[in-house]
């Protein structure tokens, strides 16, 4: 178990279970982890045209969280002292979503009828990715063996995207209508 606080809470958590006998060996591999933090964006940029120069300066915040869970279980089993098979089960299954909350003055070169815009993006993506292997080895003499090995994997994901933009002009009044506009 690890956790560390700074302006959000991180951490994680491991653990691991085996199990041996005779002929057959179990094994199971958890681990969960989740961690947010923040980052503040400033950007100043200037677009040059035929009409002048456009300038914008856009700060905001993103914060971003990632929510995981890892696994890996399996079996192996000696059917003979020189034969063994085995079945290995993986996954790990997450999401990550980030909140942008932004805003953008326009400094100059304004053709428009506002003069600043807030915006708010939010994302999702959304993770699984299982997998089985099955796997064999026999074991001719010291130096030679002959190993085989099947596995299936099938990654999904899942993203979604949405904006939304308010448009105010210098007495703070909304201008225009609220845009918005994303993806599922």
């Amino acid at each position: 178990q690890s956790a560390s606080q700074g302006d959000y809470t991180r951490g994680g958590t491991f653990a691991s279970l085996n199990y041996k006998s005779d002929k057959l060996t179990f094994f199971l591999n958890l681990n969960y982890s989740y961690v947010k933090f923040e980052t503040n964006n400033y950007f100043l940029r200037s677009i040059k045209d035929s009409t002048g120069t456009f300038q914008l300066l856009s700060q905001g915040k993103q914060t971003p969280f990632r929510n995981m869970v890892f696994m890996n279980g399996g079996m192996e089993y000696d059917v003979t002292k020189k034969t063994s098979i085995g079945l290995n089960v993986n996954g790990s299954s997450g999401t990550i979503t980030n909140q942008e909350n932004a805003q953008e003055a326009i400094l100059s070169g304004n053709s428009y009828s506002y003069n600043s815009i807030d915006f708010n993006i939010g994302t999702q993506q959304v993770i699984f990715n299982p997998s089985v292997i099955l796997s064999g080895t026999h074991k001719f003499d010291s130096l030679t063996q002959l190993q085989f090995s099947a596995d299936y994997t099938n990654y999904n994901e899942q993203f979604s995207r949405f904006t939304t933009n308010h448009y105010y002009n210098n007495a703070n009044i909304e201008v225009l209508p609220v845009n918005q506009f994303g993806s599922i």
